[in-house]
């Protein structure tokens, strides 16, 4: 069964199992194709088992192959639906976690955290990636903030503030990261303001 269906991606429900196949995109020369496919699917599995190894939960994965990666079932609620200031507690701590083994998301949105027996798991790590550029991390937290904007708007500010403060408590290169968040702050208001 598909349960969902993205721009790079099929996702079926089978057994109880997530299988996460990666498509086939016509208009890229197959080769070019084949190896992009092939590294992400890679790259994804690798990212979630750093993850789980490191105490951050998400989908266990089971194998994979070039193209698919079979995962478990998170069988809980998006944090998007059910939004609470108390979990974006956990979210900062967690960010931090993931940001502290190099780990960059690449899609930090609420639609992406799961809920399930009080407890949080990140989704989706198709743009995820290993890096330990303090660009790439703060590059995640303005992702975050600029989904809370747009679906959470009653609630966002105070929500992100309560996310800061967490992830200050558990980041280890919180002042380098936060200056470079501040910094893309500066930047998008630039080119926004901008007239060209």
């Amino acid at each position: 069964m598909i349960i969902a269906k993205g721009a790079e991606a099929v996702i079926r429900l089978e057994n109880g199992i997530v299988i996460k196949e990666r498509i086939r995109k016509n208009y890229r020369i197959e080769e070019l194709d084949y190896k992009l496919r092939k590294s992400r699917t890679s790259i994804e599995a690798k990212v979630m088992k750093l993850c789980r190894e490191n105490g951050i939960l998400c989908p266990n994965v089971i194998d994979y192959n070039d193209f698919e990666i079979r995962m478990e079932y998170i069988d809980g609620k998006k944090l998007s639906d059910s939004f609470s200031l108390d979990l974006m507690k956990e979210l900062g701590k967690t960010v931090a976690k993931m940001h502290n083994i190099n780990i960059i998301h690449g899609d930090l949105t609420t639609s992406n955290v799961m809920i399930k027996d009080n407890k949080l798991y990140i989704i989706d790590f198709g743009l995820a990636k290993i890096s330990k550029k303090i660009e790439d991390k703060a590059t995640d937290i303005f992702t975050l903030k600029e989904a809370l904007k747009a679906n959470h708007t009653e609630l966002w500010e105070k929500a992100f503030n309560i996310f800061i403060s967490e992830y200050k408590n558990v980041s280890i290169e919180k002042d380098k990261i936060l200056e470079r968040y501040y910094d893309i702050e500066k930047r998008r208001r630039y080119y926004e303001n901008s007239n060209y």
